[in-house]
């Protein structure tokens, strides 16, 4: 699913939905629902989601330790469910896509580092990176990103990083691949290289050109970031995520 920044440019509206808090945010593309987890219920769901996925979050925590960052209890979640598509949710797996940070510290708070999940609970692609985000610049350089795992429809066991993606421009058809096996195709077809390298710095850029003078406030806020940013503007960075970090 893309979604634009400015179709994600807001009106967020807090209100009780099917016993949860939820933030309401109408953009021009839709309704949605975001709720907020945060706490011991942030830290079970986050559990739960290492048990399903141990190897994975045992190498994105190797991967930080060996950089002498050290894990926090700071963990941020959010999910998000498009009201015209889908039930009010009632549980953890019903909403359309859940996104969780988890903070890390290095000591240093004019930057955030840890680790990011994603998953959409109807395609069911699921994707976890760590990196570091220079929070003190409103522009939100990426200083470095790892993707750790990522599963999903169009992952092949054999080539696990590789994805397909085949949308329109103009009369052409894009092909984006990790494989080097399309070079020379036909002219009516456009090759796009696509790695998953850049998948954080995508949504950092997206972020920023969204909503940077809110971020300002939010700089030198280190492992405590990620709550700050959602507080300024939610819908702009759940925008930028759904189209940047598959």
């Amino acid at each position: 699913m893309k979604i634009s920044v400015l179709a994600f440019t807001a009106v967020l509206i807090s209100i009780p939905v099917a016993g949860f808090a939820v933030e309401r945010v109408t953009t021009p593309s839709g309704t949605f629902d975001v709720e907020k987890l945060a706490s011991a219920t942030a830290h079970a769901r986050l559990d739960a989601i290492k048990a399903q996925l141990p190897d994975a979050f045992q190498r994105a925590q190797s991967a930080l330790e060996a950089r002498g960052y050290k894990p926090t209890e700071t963990i941020v979640i959010r999910r998000i469910q498009r009201l015209d598509k889908v039930r009010p949710a009632q549980t953890y797996t019903d909403g359309d896509t859940e996104i969780v940070f988890w903070s890390w510290d290095d000591g240093d708070d004019s930057t955030w580092e840890g680790e990011i999940y994603m998953e959409n609970h109807t395609s069911g692609v699921s994707l976890l990176l760590d990196g570091q985000i220079a929070i003190g610049n409103p522009a939100l350089p990426v200083t470095w990103e790892t993707q750790i795992y990522r599963h999903g429809p169009l992952t092949s066991p054999a080539d696990p990083g590789s994805e397909v993606s085949m949308p329109r421009r103009g009369t052409a058809v894009q092909i984006a691949s990790l494989s080097g096996g399309l070079a020379g195709t036909d002219a009516g077809i456009q090759l796009v290289q696509f790695g998953p390298r850049h998948r954080l710095q995508h949504w950092a850029e997206c972020s920023a050109t969204g909503c940077w003078s809110a971020l300002v406030a939010c700089r030198f806020t280190g492992p405590a970031w990620p709550e700050c940013a959602a507080g300024a503007c939610l819908g702009v960075m759940l925008g930028c995520a759904l189209d940047s970090l598959w």
